[in-house]
């Protein structure tokens, strides 16, 4: 019994990927500079992020890998919001009110 066969291993590195390179698109075509470095940041997050969404939603793969192919556009979406995170971030913190006065803008 192994834990990780390897169509599943490649599938969510596929996952991981797609989200990391359509965010980091998303940010170096962007009209303002960003360093590399925050780039690269930006991608990583997204990656580990389409990669827990489409966990959440697969699961574990026993069957073949035919019919999940699709979430490979799913990572792809998650990737390309990567833009406005922290406009989400910042919503979503105002909202359960954790963010202080003096930190809005």
């Amino acid at each position: 019994m192994v834990w990780l066969n390897v169509d599943e291993a490649l599938f969510y590195s596929l996952i991981w990927t797609m989200g990391f390179l359509s965010s980091i698109f998303v940010t170096l075509g962007s009209a303002d500079d960003k360093p590399t470095r925050k780039c690269l940041f930006v991608g990583a997050i997204s990656g580990f992020l389409a990669f827990s969404i489409v966990s959440i939603f697969v699961g574990r793969v026993a069957q073949p890998l035919s019919g999940h192919w699709y979430y490979l556009g799913v990572a792809s979406l998650i990737g390309l919001g990567s833009k406005f995170q922290d406009e989400i971030l910042k919503n979503f913190l105002k909202k359960m009110k954790l963010l202080s006065q003096s930190d809005k803008e």
